[in-house]
């Protein structure tokens, strides 16, 4: 009961923000998408016990997982279904820490103490004062001996598989210092819902939040090298931790599997992160702690629509900003470059006018006229050449440490556009950084790119809301893409010379995609910014007409050089396309 009254209040909160018709759509969404799920669990969660026993007695490595758990006060029916969870696991090579947090109900004593008797595997710490989460944890910590150690909430579950499947990615990977899997949420009668499907590790997306939560399994030595769980954190003591160990080791390893089941009761986290707004500042405080130990040049700020958080990388050096457009219509460039004045101060960079057979009397016109008021050139086109060999030959021309490839189709909607952008891509891991693209519907053209096997590429959220925050609200925050639009695209011009440039073999739509898989293919990451939004001028159905000039031989010329790597997205989830998922 006490699950559905704080269920029937979110509901009420929602409605009274957005109104009837987009909370009855959202719930029409959600029970859609609950039932795709229960299809999913039928059809692709196929646990196999007598292979899984196989594999097991085939195992060269057997490491011992130590599965720790802060307990206080917590129902029965919980703790037990949570200890059975670990005690029915089929890889059974494992140490169970319990410490009790001075519980004040006697209950769990009592209960703990059974379970000390009933299995040598399973020992208790009973601290004689309470600590709360953090200092409860590492009291379960002081006694484990495994080489793992597992972290689970005391009213949470295990799929019966989740060690094995650890065990079994360790076969091949004995060198990686964290693991963590897929997550779902389970109800008090036992149903499961809401499930995140989670990419690779991606360390920009992490910024923005704990993305990777559950299960996770660290190397113990890892976690002793990190110091423990911190104090002062509690809430988001799981993240902090993760924070700090990621500036330890990037071997970190994802099983794109359900292993994790979040109790969803009421005032838990799993069932609504607004009843612990002390959790987000804890997370606040452990991300601007992390940004400190780094050296970022760098601020906290929240996200609207979402308890994620946007850090906000700020130029640490002055750019000299070259911004390469091919204009086509006078009047589309004209407001292009209005907004570009009106959106940017403070700081310096000129405009590279691209010319070709077409637009000859437009660019002559558009230089006359801005000549006079900021740096700008031309560059002139030999002939009938690719527009990608015009942009490789613009870059050679730039006098900028970064370049800025923007549609003259587009105004800027943010104030320091390129301050923002800028401050990102002078990182020296990061490739190509785009930004939130609209329609002049304002709805959401394109927010990253992520890969596909059969048309290339998909455009990250289109067709939604501009607030709309999406799929675990992965369209309010920074996150790592594979690939961004070239319609804005930010690049350091050494990168960008590093990776070659454009691809000449390409005209156009491809172009950007290649690019930043031979970004990422050099060692960089490609990010995407939700704060910095602009807007097309022209209708869907011209933007279509111009996209489609691409035809089936350079379909067919990026199958044959990217292979296999444009049908598994490192950062996308293998189960599930985000724009299919509309919630």
């Amino acid at each position: 009961m006490r699950s559905i009254f704080s269920v029937v209040k979110k509901g009420f909160i929602y409605v009274r923000k957005n109104g009837l018709y987009k909370t009855g759509r959202k719930a029409v969404r959600k029970i859609a998408f609950a039932r795709k799920y229960e299809r999913w669990i039928a059809h692709c969660e196929n646990v196999d016990e007598e292979q899984i026993r196989h594999d097991i007695d085939s195992f060269q490595y057997r490491p011992l997982f130590s599965v720790c758990i802060p307990v206080y006060n917590v129902e029965e029916k919980w703790l037990r279904k949570c200890v059975a969870s670990v005690e029915n696991q089929y890889y059974e090579h494992w140490q169970l820490c319990l410490a009790d947090d001075c519980s004040t109900d006697p209950r769990v004593r009592d209960i703990l103490k059974k379970y000390e008797q009933k299995d040598s595997r399973i020992q208790v710490v009973y601290r004689t004062e309470n600590g709360h989460i953090s200092r409860a944890t590492n009291s379960a910590l002081q006694i484990a001996k495994g080489d793992f150690v597992v972290l689970m909430d005391n009213d949470d579950e295990l799929a019966p598989h989740a060690l094995y499947e650890v065990a079994r990615v360790l076969q091949d990977n004995r060198n990686l210092d964290v693991l963590y899997s897929d997550e779902d949420k389970i109800n008090e009668k036992g149903k499961r819902s809401n499930p995140h499907f989670k990419p690779d590790y991606c360390p920009d997306t992490l910024l923005s939040n704990n993305y990777i939560s559950h299960l996770t399994v660290y190397r113990r030595r890892i976690v002793e090298e990190a110091g423990g769980f911190r104090t002062g954190v509690e809430g988001a003591q799981d993240y902090d931790l993760l924070l700090r160990v990621t500036e330890l080791t990037d071997r970190i390893g994802h099983i794109p599997k359900i292993l994790y089941h979040w109790r969803a009761i009421s005032g838990s986290t799993a069932l609504d992160g607004g009843e612990k707004g002390y959790a987000y500042l804890a997370g606040k405080k452990a991300l601007e702690d992390a940004i400190k130990r780094r050296g970022y040049h760098a601020r906290v700020t929240e996200t609207r629509n979402s308890p994620c958080y946007n850090v906000k990388f700020l130029p640490v050096n002055r750019h000299f900003i070259s911004v390469i457009l091919m204009p086509e219509k006078e009047k589309a460039a004209e407001r292009c470059l209005q907004s570009v004045f009106a959106n940017t101060s403070n700081q310096s960079f000129e405009i590279l006018f691209i010319e070709n057979a077409i637009n000859k009397k437009i660019i002559g016109t558009l230089f006359r006229r801005y000549r006079e008021i900021m740096e700008c050139c031309v560059v002139k086109s030999q002939g009938v050449e690719k527009t990608t060999t015009l942009k490789n030959k613009a870059v050679r021309q730039a006098k900028g440490d970064l370049l800025l490839f923007l549609n003259p189709d587009l105004e800027i909607r943010t104030k320091q556009w390129l301050q923002l952008l800028a401050g990102e891509a002078e990182r020296d891991s990061i490739g190509a950084v785009g930004a939130k693209l609209l329609g002049p519907d304002n709805r959401i053209r394109q927010a990253g790119q992520y890969l596909d096997g059969k048309c290339i590429y998909r455009a990250v959220g289109r067709g939604r809301e501009e607030e709309d925050s999406g799929y675990m609200y992965y369209l309010s925050m920074r996150r790592n893409y594979s690939a961004v639009s070239g319609d804005c695209l930010m690049v350091k011009k050494q990168t960008f010379e590093e990776a070659g440039g454009f691809d000449e073999s390409l005209d156009n739509v491809f172009c950007s995609v290649d690019l930043c898989l031979k970004l990422r293919q050099k060692g960089y990451r490609n990010l995407f910014l939700p704060d910095v939004v602009l807007r097309y001028s022209s209708s869907e159905k011209t933007f279509q007409k111009k996209s489609k000039k691409e035809n089936n031989q350079e379909i067919s010329y990026m199958r044959k050089k990217w292979g296999k790597e444009l049908s598994k997205d490192p950062c996308n989830s293998r189960w599930f396309s985000l724009d299919s998922i509309r919630l």
